[in-house]
């Protein structure tokens, strides 16, 4: 089907002829997409309903032309090819050759339908009279009058639309030429507007050959600049930018971003102010490239655009340079990225004439020197919810959903819940105008709160079809798309496989990108770099390319294993770079490059390269422990157990992971969880000869054990582990074992094996180089030596084990260090430093989020604030310290606290409630061996024989277990 407006209205290919709806066809097809209430309001506007006015027609159009028309529930569009869109199109175009055409096109059909048809109508003839003019003006120049005399003749019937003055002098000047009998007729026209005409056939064919052989300069005439759509938000210190540097002589700037990010828009914007200012002598142009097909059609499209008519043997350059002579203008030049040839005409052109200046509003980044760029990002929107919601009102991105939204819902006014809500769909599509504009079109579906989670879940909500081609991301992208090279899309569509940010060293490793590839996907505004080197796209780019990428399964799948590979590879110099003694340097590069991970691992096949996975598994779970990430840590190797280890022969990478979810799950203090994993990493490593495996699940488990206080069991775990250990190469995981079973020894009393252990295990670590596990054996040797009285020893050896912690940015043992050196310090009498050291480490606990360290914090706290004096607040410190550890699932160390309390209560007075406590606390068989020392010694003290019983104000402690004794001293309800 084609429309035909011209010499008739009529859908060719059709026997469809209801008028009504075909003016309404053509509306659409030369004005484009239009929204359903202006569309009926315009061609229905006396109707009683004009909505159902329109959809008749519309239902008329569907079934008379299936296929001609396409509507959704707020807009109206054709895609139909239509002839007066083609004549603009030619004209537009039009070259030497075109002249040659004998026949002239059909006249215009004099529709008399709204104020749009005659607009419409007179906009087409003026622009075909003046084509008729200038061809037969160029055939006269060559002498060819017959032929001159056939488009002289066909420009006559467009006098009734009464052109402009001065083509009216052209015409007649050509009638008379070649001996027409209506020059006659337009010497009457022209009366009045007292032009010089010829007064003679031989004086016009002078002035014809005049024209050929100098062509005066005409003033250039620029036409009228469209209007921004949409309302101007959010972008004032780019409009300022532009002004300044728009102000310039001969200054080319180009404004670059992203499809939707609203350069269009801004560049218009820029251009009615600089011409409304007065600063324009010759005024703005403004020239749509994206209709153009070839870089030829530009120098065309900008004489036309600055009203400078062109010969077919004129140089467009020299003549616009001619017309604009000093005058200041602005040329608006808007997606050019597919003419390559155009950016040199474009500099000449400002070369040429002093007065111009060049904005061009592109995807593509120029790389020509002299080009000032201006890059647009999304519009802002606070990074966190805001406190004020006039903070979040005010944003420019919240602002502009909101403007759209009313569009559709006129009386809404937002609350603050539901600007919480915009707020994530501004997130979602990082403040893209188009991409918030489009998120409104789905509230007609979905309700406000459900917006941001679905987009979030499916960007391609935003990339589906839309009624304007120029109103769809994906449509944009796809021009942008269309410009690269093979290879770069190839590029592109492997890269859909890494997530997120990533280096240049994971876009060559997946995808084979050259820095030369990446500098031209950054400049076509489909990636984006950081001052840090980091590439990204924007979420609707690269919802936009894992699509592309989901047409190509065998390349997609090639990119995720190269990626896995890239991901050992990255795991293992990693690992290199920490056993080098740069541990804060390694881990950091690893936790930048989590999310790559994440996705990495779940496709990293344990039967390929097993080794190097088993490696890095190890690798991983050490940097989630020193991160203090231990819940993260857990998720992904539960993903990748389930994923390769549930079904099918379990292989040693398995085991690894399984030690691995062990370790942190002790961390996190999920000990059952711990237990379970330790015991499948045991039996699984058994199962295949793994001794360092097993080594490690063995150490887990003991570790798990002296958690409960179950010291037996502790004690048969660790020694088998340090047994499997023994012929181990690596220095690290021997120390392991080793500290590991001093640490049984320290909790069982054995405080001199447990310095032995201590000690050994530290020379192994230094002989690793490996800092974090000498900060944190550190931390235990200094307990094991304050215990046995050498508190210089013991304060020696956690300075040292601090400075080693600060410096590999260890930051779990370097809050440990700091709490024991508070208590050091207060055992050496200095409580103004023990205070300081107990504060840092709170504080320090609560950030990190451990539970356990922020008790031992309070613990020491409470020791310090009694001595200070203090009596109620050391004991509301204990307290807390006993809630804490008891909720962590800890009993050693919960009864380690509860011991403080029996001090704090014998040093008050309380001595039946103190007496009762420290007996529990003796007996229990989970508590450490110095707190069970102490107690005894504690009990010992108030056992006066003959000494008066003291009436306690709370229940006697001894009358249930652990629970029954944590829920009396602190008063916690269902523990």
């Amino acid at each position: 089907m084609r429309l035909r407006t011209l010499g008739g209205l009529a859908l060719e290919g059709t026997a469809f002829t209801r008028p009504k709806p075909l003016l309404l066809l053509a509306y659409l097809a030369i004005e484009g997409a239009q929204e359903r209430r202006r569309a009926a309001g315009l061609f229905w506007p006396q109707a009683r309903d004009p909505l159902g006015s329109l959809t008749v027609a519309l239902s008329q159009l569907r079934t008379g032309a299936p296929g001609a028309v396409q509507a959704d529930r707020t807009h109206v569009w054709t895609r139909l090819p239509c002839d007066a869109s083609q004549l603009l199109d030619s004209l537009q175009r039009a070259s030497e050759d075109a002249l040659e055409l004998a026949a002239p096109p059909p006249p215009l059909l004099g529709v008399e339908l709204e104020e749009w048809v005659f607009r419409t109508r007179e906009f087409l003839a003026l622009r075909l009279h003046r084509a008729r003019l200038r061809h037969a003006e160029a055939l006269a120049a060559r002498g060819r009058w017959r032929d001159a005399a056939g488009h002289a003749e066909a420009a006559f019937p467009l006098v009734e639309l009464a052109p402009e003055p001065e083509d009216l002098a052209r015409l007649h000047t050509l009638l008379l030429a070649v001996g027409s009998d209506r020059a006659k007729h337009v010497r009457d026209e022209a009366f009045g507007f007292d032009l010089a005409l010829a007064e003679t056939g031989a004086a016009a064919r002078g002035r014809l050959r005049d024209r050929a052989r100098r062509r005066a300069p005409q003033e250039p005439r620029p036409r009228p600049l469209p209007r921004p759509t949409g309302v101007f938000l959010g972008r004032t210190a780019e409009r300022d930018l532009l002004l300044r540097l728009l102000r310039q002589p001969r200054a080319i700037v180009a404004l670059t971003g992203p499809a939707g990010v609203g350069k269009t828009r801004l560049a218009l914007h820029v251009a009615h102010e600089l011409a409304d200012d007065g600063a324009l002598d010759a005024g703005a142009a403004f020239v749509a490239c994206a209709p153009l097909r070839t870089s030829d059609a530009l120098p065309h499209a900008v004489a036309d655009a600055l009203g400078v008519e062109l010969g077919p043997a004129d140089d467009p350059l020299q003549r616009i340079a001619d017309a604009l002579g000093d005058r200041s203008c602005l040329l608006v030049c808007d997606e050019p990225e597919h003419l390559l040839a155009g950016a040199s005409w474009l500099a000449r052109c400002a070369e040429a004439c002093p007065g111009l200046r060049v904005l061009v509003a592109t995807r593509v980044r120029p790389n020509r020197d002299g080009v000032r760029v201006v890059a647009l990002s999304g519009l802002g929107y606070p990074d966190a919810d805001p406190a004020d919601p006039a903070e979040l009102s005010g944003a420019a991105a919240v602002r502009h959903f909101v403007r759209n939204a009313q569009r559709v819902r006129p009386t809404w006014e937002p609350t603050p819940g539901e600007l919480r809500h915009v707020l994530r769909v501004c997130r979602a599509v990082e403040g893209l105008p188009l991409g918030l504009e489009l998120a409104v079109a789905w509230l007609h579906v979905l309700p406000l709160e459900e917006l941001a989670p679905a987009i979030e879940g499916d960007l391609d909500l935003l990339g589906a079809e839309a009624p304007d081609e120029d109103r769809s991301v994906a449509a944009a992208l796809e021009r942008s798309w269309r410009l690269l090279a093979p290879d770069d899309r190839r590029a592109m569509r492997r890269l859909a496989a890494v997530p997120g940010g990533f280096t240049r060293g994971t876009a060559r490793a997946v995808a084979g990108a050259t820095i030369p590839a990446l500098a031209r996907l950054v400049d076509a505004s489909l990636l984006r770099c950081d001052e840090a080197g980091r590439f990204d796209r924007h979420p609707l780019v690269a919802a936009f390319v894992r699509r592309k990428a989901a047409e190509r399964p065998d390349e997609a799948r090639a990119a995720a294993r190269a990626l896995a590979d890239h991901a050992l590879d990255l795991v293992a110099d990693a690992a290199r770079t920490r056993d080098d003694g740069r541990v804060a340097e390694a881990y950091a590069t690893l936790e930048a490059e989590r999310e790559l991970l994440w996705i990495a691992f779940e496709a990293a096949d344990p039967a390929v390269r097993p080794d190097d996975l088993e490696d890095a598994l190890d690798t991983l779970a050490d940097m989630f422990e020193h991160r203090s990430r231990a819940e993260e840590g857990m998720a992904l190797l539960r993903t990748w157990l389930e994923r390769w280890c549930e079904r099918g022969s379990p292989t040693r990478p398995c085991a690894h992971a399984q030690v691995g979810l062990a370790r942190l799950a002790r961390c996190a203090g999920a000990f059952a969880d711990a237990d379970r994993a330790g015991q499948a990493g045991l039996d699984l490593a058994t199962r295949l000869g793994d001794d360092r495996s097993a080594s490690a699940a063995r150490q887990v488990l003991g570790v798990v054990a002296l958690h409960r206080g179950a010291y037996d069991e502790a004690h048969q775990h660790l020694a088998a582990a340090v047994a499997l250990a023994e012929s181990d190469p690596d220095a690290v995981r021997r120390g392991l074992a080793a500290a590991n079973q001093a640490l049984a020894s320290h909790l069982t009393g054995d405080r001199d094996g447990a310095i032995r252990g201590y000690e050994s295990a530290l020379r192994a670590f230094e002989e690793a180089r490996d800092g974090r596990r000498e900060a944190r054996t550190a931390t235990n040797l200094g307990l094991a030596y304050f215990e046995g009285g050498r508190l210089t020893d013991a304060r020696h050896t956690w300075e040292k084990g601090l400075a080693l912690a600060k410096r590999t940015a260890n930051l779990r043992d370097a809050l440990s260090l700091t709490s024991n050196l508070g208590m050091v310090h207060a055992a050496l009498g200095d409580l103004d430093a023990a205070e300081d050291f107990d504060r840092h480490a709170l504080a320090a606990a609560k950030d990190l989020g451990d539970a356990r360290l922020e008790a031992a914090a309070l613990a020491r706290q409470a020791q310090v604030t009694h001595r200070r004096g203090r009596p109620r607040e050391a004991e509301a410190l204990a307290r807390g310290a006993v809630e804490l550890a008891w909720r962590a699932g800890e009993a050693p160390p919960t009864l380690a606290y509860l011991k403080v309390m029996a001090d704090l209560w014998a040093d008050g007075g309380a001595r039946d409630r103190a007496l009762d406590l420290y007996r529990f606390v003796a007996d229990h068989p989970a508590t450490p061996a110095a707190e069970r020392a102490q107690a005894h010694a504690g009990a010992a003290r108030l056992q006066g024989p003959g000494d008066p019983t003291e009436v306690a104000d709370t229940p006697a402690v001894d009358e249930g277990g652990l629970a029954a004794v944590v829920t009396r001293v602190v008063g916690l309800v269902g523990v």
